[in-house]
């Protein structure tokens, strides 16, 4: 810690628990996932270190639906979940959990619990986001979220799919199928080598955006 996950999340299927991604540690597989519950209301739900320490979001997901999820942890003892910007799970003074030298991050997962649905938009930041940033990283692309901090950020809109700041290539280890994308806000696009469009309307937080 401190770092941020963001992803946007559309499920398929609801009634099991569904890993989306993960960040961790190869040397011993120790790692910190996203993930939705498999009870109704579906909420979402960080863990650490195995199914442990488990934090939720206060309302769950719909399946065919676009939800924004975000995990922020601050340090070893306060950690929160976000669901579409708000719906905050956790607090401080939560049990000690630490994973050093974490140096994988991955989507899906290939165990009987992994995730039926589309992702997109995954970023990864090395600070811990305010709530306004939250709320607001659930409007807008990660580009235009405190960009310095911004670790990795990977579109996955087609393949291959770059990350924007590591350039790594992200791998997959079955089928990977291409959906309408989620609605996210481009402001002022950066250079057309991301495959972005000309700007098209207007909004509060700048001059010109892009829905994609």
């Amino acid at each position: 810690p401190p770092f941020t996950i963001s992803v946007w999340i559309r499920p398929s299927y609801l009634a099991q628990k569904r890993r989306f991604t993960s960040i961790y540690r190869t040397s011993d597989n120790r790692w910190w996932v996203l993930w939705m519950d498999s009870n109704s209301p579906y909420k979402i739900r960080l863990d650490v270190n195995g199914y442990t320490a488990p934090i939720f979001t206060t309302t769950g997901v719909s399946s065919g639906t676009w939800h924004h999820c975000c995990a922020v942890v601050v340090s070893a003892t306060e950690r929160y979940v976000y669901l579409d910007g708000g719906n905050k799970g956790g607090g401080s003074g939560l049990s000690s959990r630490t994973i050093t030298s974490l140096n994988r991050y991955s989507l899906g997962f290939p165990f009987g619990d992994s995730f039926d649905g589309d992702i997109a938009e995954l970023a990864f930041y090395k600070a811990a986001l305010a709530d306004d940033e939250v709320d607001r990283l659930s409007k807008v692309s990660p580009l235009h979220v405190r960009p310095n901090d911004l670790a990795d950020y990977l579109r996955l809109i087609r393949p291959p799919d770059n990350g924007i700041i590591s350039g790594r290539v992200f791998g997959g280890g079955a089928t990977i199928n291409t959906t309408p994308h989620c609605r996210v806000f481009y402001i002022t696009p950066p250079s057309s080598s991301c495959g972005l469009a000309p700007a098209m309307a207007s909004d509060s937080y700048g001059p010109k955006i892009q829905v994609i």
